[in-house]
């Protein structure tokens, strides 16, 4: 661990709390006011990520400059998104809601499975293989995924659009610099080979 990882993480910490805040300002109406099912739950996961990050552990994190860019663009770009009662949906918000309801409680499975494992940054932090672990090797970025296609269904601009587009594709690239670092450790290589998918049983 360098001598300025500890700056490192504040800054961190300041990036997702302005981040929560940017969200919280631009959809104060949907989420406060019309109290929409989808757009709450969204933010439900935003305050989640903001507790277990100033939770967690501090492991040997990643040197490597791209692999911090996309861990803080998939992280933090997801929360660009503007909920935007005026687009119609794709599907009915009851189904919207929940797929959205099934994300988040993916998410918080894992979050209580790492528990102070948590992470944004690629680490080599303690192995958690319990809970959603067993099926998946990624259940958070699952539940993350879920949660954002359902903003997505809800809320389908072509802002929101571009804005979870490139989200996905750094969450992508976040897992392979993540499985890069963890494939340095036999327990965790010996884990993997019994866990095949990263997301979604026989897709991905």
């Amino acid at each position: 661990m360098t001598p300025y990882a500890p700056l490192i993480e504040r800054g961190e910490k300041l990036l997702l709390l302005g981040a929560g805040c940017y969200f919280v300002f631009k959809n104060f109406t949907p989420v406060f006011v019309t109290h929409n099912v989808v757009a709450c739950l969204y933010m439900a996961e935003a305050l989640l990520d903001m507790t277990f990050t100033v939770i967690r552990q501090r492991g040997p994190l990643s040197h490597n400059w791209r692999d911090w860019l996309v861990a803080v663009l998939g992280t933090y770009a997801s929360l660009l998104v503007v909920a935007a009662p005026q687009a119609p949906p794709v599907l009915p918000s009851v189904l919207c809601g929940s797929l959205a309801l099934i994300g988040i409680l993916l998410s918080l499975a894992a979050k209580l499975s790492l528990r102070r494992s948590f992470g944004i940054i690629a680490a080599s932090r303690q192995l958690k293989t319990g809970g959603p672990y067993r099926v998946i090797r990624h259940p958070m970025y699952a539940g993350y995924l879920l949660m954002q296609m359902a903003f997505l269904l809800q809320y389908p601009t072509i802002h929101n659009t571009v804005v979870l587009l490139f989200t996905w594709w750094m969450q992508i690239m976040r897992i392979r610099a993540e499985e890069k670092i963890l494939g340095t450790r036999k327990e965790w290589v010996d884990w993997s080979q019994g866990v095949k998918w990263k997301l979604f049983p026989f897709v991905f």
